[in-house]
């Protein structure tokens, strides 16, 4: 549909119509597949300290006081810098990963303060580094390409972007549920936290909307972090917050 007339909204001063325009016209016998989904905002139930669920850098931890209402209540432990792909904390394996001690004294000085504290993870990318993803970028990659290149250790690395489509989503799930059976977190911090387009036909995209893939692959980061023992998952997406 032309991009003037593919959604409108219109009020009649009692009700609203929402209208969405899937095509200009088609043609007798001619099919059309689309994905339709609706995502509500902000979610019900709403959390049971809303609007002081407030979230911040890990500078802040220091500001909370024991015993008294937190500063900031959802804090990010931000150490995974230290290689932009490693914030599994598992490169170049679990027990040399330079950041995973870093994480664990982040997270301890802001519970310590009172308030709940998650990594930084980006959301959808992976690192090369891992032989998995080196053997099937091509296939989980987002069309066009979205990468981002660090050094580790004297070596420089890439990370790519998969679309949530892909089954790249099983592979960050599974290293994110190794994560959390090694560094107890509260929630998650996702940078990149966009649904764009793909037009990978390797593993079904042809010039489709992420959105609906998105939202399974926050679901299942929540259904994560329940499995980890997580009461009440904390998501934060960098467009959000």
């Amino acid at each position: 549909s032309e991009p003037s007339r593919a959604v409108t909204l219109t009020h009649d001063g009692v009700s609203a119509v929402y209208t969405v325009t899937l095509a200009n016209e088609l043609r007798a016998g001619e099919t059309l597949p689309f994905d339709l989904g609706f995502l509500a905002t902000p979610v019900r139930p709403l959390p049971r300290n809303y609007p002081l669920n407030t979230f911040s850098d890990h500078y802040s931890a220091g500001m909370n006081r024991p015993g008294r209402r937190p500063t900031a209540y959802f804090i990010l432990a931000d150490a995974a810098w230290a290689g932009l792909g490693g914030f599994f904390c598992d490169l170049p394996s679990p027990a040399d990963s330079p950041s995973a001690p870093l994480i664990r004294q982040h997270i301890a000085a802001i519970r310590a303060g009172g308030a709940k504290g998650a990594p930084y993870m980006m959301a959808r990318f992976l690192s090369e580094e891992y032989p998995e993803v080196a053997a099937f970028k091509n296939t989980w990659r987002l069309s066009p390409e979205q990468t981002l290149d660090y050094e580790q250790q004297g070596r420089k690395h890439r990370v790519t972007e998969i679309c949530a489509f892909s089954s790249g989503s099983d592979f960050f799930m599974w290293r994110l549920k190794d994560y959390l059976k090694r560094i107890p977190s509260d929630g998650v911090y996702y940078d990149f936290g966009l649904p764009p387009w793909c037009n990978n036909a390797e593993h079904g995209c042809t010039g489709r909307s992420t959105m609906l893939g998105n939202r399974e692959f926050l679901r299942r980061t929540a259904l994560c972090l329940l499995d980890s023992g997580v009461g009440e998952p904390l998501i934060i997406l960098h467009n959000t917050d």
